[in-house]
Protein backbone atom coordinates (compact mmCIF):
# COMPACT_ATOMS: atom_id res chain seq x y z
CA UNK A 1 0.00 0.00 0.00
CA UNK A 2 1.25 3.43 -0.83
CA UNK A 3 1.69 5.98 1.92
CA UNK A 4 -0.90 8.30 0.34
CA UNK A 5 -3.44 5.47 0.28
CA UNK A 6 -2.73 4.67 3.92
CA UNK A 7 -3.12 8.34 4.82
CA UNK A 8 -6.51 8.49 3.14
CA UNK A 9 -7.65 5.33 4.92
CA UNK A 10 -6.39 6.55 8.28
CA UNK A 11 -8.13 9.92 7.89
CA UNK A 12 -11.35 8.08 7.06
CA UNK A 13 -11.03 5.87 10.13
CA UNK A 14 -10.30 8.91 12.31
CA UNK A 15 -13.33 10.74 10.91
CA UNK A 16 -15.51 7.68 11.56
CA UNK A 17 -14.24 7.75 15.17
CA UNK A 18 -15.31 11.40 15.49
CA UNK A 19 -11.90 13.04 15.13
CA UNK A 20 -12.06 16.01 12.75
CA UNK A 21 -9.18 17.10 10.59
CA UNK A 22 -7.53 20.16 12.07
CA UNK A 23 -6.40 21.15 15.54
CA UNK A 24 -6.42 18.29 18.04
CA UNK A 25 -8.52 18.75 21.16
CA UNK A 26 -7.63 17.16 24.49
CA UNK A 27 -10.64 14.88 24.07
CA UNK A 28 -9.26 13.58 20.76
CA UNK A 29 -5.99 12.30 22.21
CA UNK A 30 -7.31 9.00 23.58
CA UNK A 31 -9.40 8.33 20.48
CA UNK A 32 -6.44 9.02 18.19
CA UNK A 33 -4.30 6.62 20.21
CA UNK A 34 -6.94 3.89 19.95
CA UNK A 35 -7.34 4.43 16.20
CA UNK A 36 -3.58 4.29 15.60
CA UNK A 37 -3.24 1.10 17.66
CA UNK A 38 -6.02 -0.52 15.63
CA UNK A 39 -4.71 0.78 12.31
CA UNK A 40 -1.22 -0.55 13.08
CA UNK A 41 -2.59 -4.08 13.35
CA UNK A 42 -4.25 -4.06 9.90
CA UNK A 43 -2.12 -5.85 7.29
CA UNK A 44 -1.09 -3.45 4.53
CA UNK A 45 -2.96 -5.47 1.91
CA UNK A 46 -6.19 -5.31 3.90
CA UNK A 47 -6.13 -1.68 4.99
CA UNK A 48 -7.95 -0.50 1.86
CA UNK A 49 -10.96 -2.66 2.76
CA UNK A 50 -11.52 -0.97 6.13
CA UNK A 51 -13.32 2.06 4.71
Amino acid sequence: MLIREAETDLLTILADAGVASGPITPGDVGTIGEVFRGFATIPADAARTCR
